[in-house]
């Protein structure tokens, strides 16, 4: 879904893989489009999925906002979900790192590496 405005590109597609949802990021997620990142993440938790991947590589520019909805995500599902993050460059893999969310958030270097973990035939980090 396209964000409404007139600034750099930015989109959010949510999937659906059996019992894991695919949550894919386009663009910088910063201020302003945050809500939108969160609407996201809310609508795909909705089908109460037993993983959520959320892919960050197509994005250029991670704020901390983007964690927070992460955290704050993983708080409120608990054990009922497991929150997979795919994060392949320094924009976006080192927040993760520098907040100490790796050991929160499974954090990995590929979608398929991702999807494969929550579906159980993979490992729990990259």
């Amino acid at each position: 879904m396209p964000d409404s405005s007139s600034g750099p590109r930015f989109e959010i597609e949510v999937e659906a893989f059996g019992s894991t949802s695919v949550v894919t990021v386009i663009g910088d997620i910063d201020m302003t489009t945050t809500e939108s990142f969160r609407s996201a993440i809310e609508s795909a938790l909705t089908a109460s999925p037993t993983a959520l991947v959320v892919d960050f590589t197509e994005v250029g520019f991670l704020g901390t906002s983007a964690m927070t909805v992460l955290v704050s995500a993983h708080d409120r599902v608990g054990e009922e979900t497991s929150i997979l993050v795919v994060a392949n460059k320094p924009a976006t893999r080192r927040p993760f790192e520098l907040a100490g969310l790796t050991d929160v958030l499974s954090v990995h270097s590929t979608r398929t590496s991702a999807v494969e973990s929550a579906q159980g035939s993979g490992p729990g980090t990259d």
